[in-house]
């Protein structure tokens, strides 16, 4: 099982100039749900497969889904509010006059507008 997963390109980067079309911001949360979606279809099916037990065991829950490409301070919140678990951000921060103030702002605006 994966411990993560980065989804996207969800904006234009310096990354992947090549790319011409975006995945877009609401995608990872698209591809959230449908883990989730898909996890519960299967503990539903687990539990009419073990009717005459008292709880079928609890699959774990799925692997938290990131938004990749593009993410900025301008932006982070956008893919967060259509329902990734969060973000991946490197240029942004690297190339901050102050990274640490960078990943503050950052964490303050997924939280705030998100």
């Amino acid at each position: 099982k994966p411990h993560y997963i980065f989804v996207g390109t969800c904006y234009p980067t310096a990354s992947h100039p090549e790319k011409t079309i975006m995945e877009g911001p609401a995608l990872p949360g698209q591809i959230r749900k449908k883990l989730i979606s898909l996890l519960a279809a299967q503990e539903q099916q687990d539990e009419e497969k073990e009717e005459g037990i008292m709880k079928a065991p609890l699959l774990p829950p799925p692997p938290p889904v990131f938004a990749i490409g593009g993410i900025e301070a301008t932006n982070c919140h956008e893919p967060v509010s259509m329902g990734a678990n969060g973000v991946a951000v490197i240029r942004a921060v690297l190339q901050a006059e102050d990274p640490a103030e960078m990943v503050n702002t950052l964490q303050t605006n997924m939280k705030q507008k998100g």
